[in-house]
């Protein structure tokens, strides 16, 4: 009887295009600050930005135009300390990836004013459903 025993051999080959090991927050030396919403009724979050470690870029506004019923786009905070950005400021990426959350602030809308509200968002091909 013939017994073969062989050898796996694994060879780790980086690509471009590839991240380097899962979870990681890095592409291609990059470091990523990706945006994040909730509990938003329309629009879309921000591209990611991929920026070099260290480099400075200018925090986006609502560029997604994000939509939360009665509230009204407010500023970006840094998750997991909070840290508070403001649209067109400086920004330090650093070294490690950052997720930026969408922060709503609750407007105090009268009645009367709603449907002129939403008149106006339907003139910019917003909707707005309450």
């Amino acid at each position: 009887m013939i017994r073969f025993i062989g050898i796996v051999l694994v060879i780790l080959t980086l690509t471009a295009g590839c991240y380097l090991f899962p979870g990681e927050e890095r592409y291609l030396g990059k470091v990523a600050v990706s945006f994040e919403a909730e509990g938003f009724d329309s629009g879309d979050t921000p591209e990611t930005i991929y920026a070099d470690s260290n480099e400075e870029i200018t925090v986006p506004g609502n560029t997604g135009g994000l939509i939360k019923y009665e509230h009204a786009f407010s500023r970006w905070e840094k998750k997991g300390n909070g840290s508070v950005y403001l649209p067109d400021e400086t920004l330090n990426v650093g070294t490690e990836g950052i997720t930026l959350v969408a922060v709503f602030e609750e407007m105090d809308v009268p009645d009367e004013k709603k449907d002129d509200i939403i008149e106006k968002l339907n003139e910019h091909r917003f909707s707005l459903t309450y």
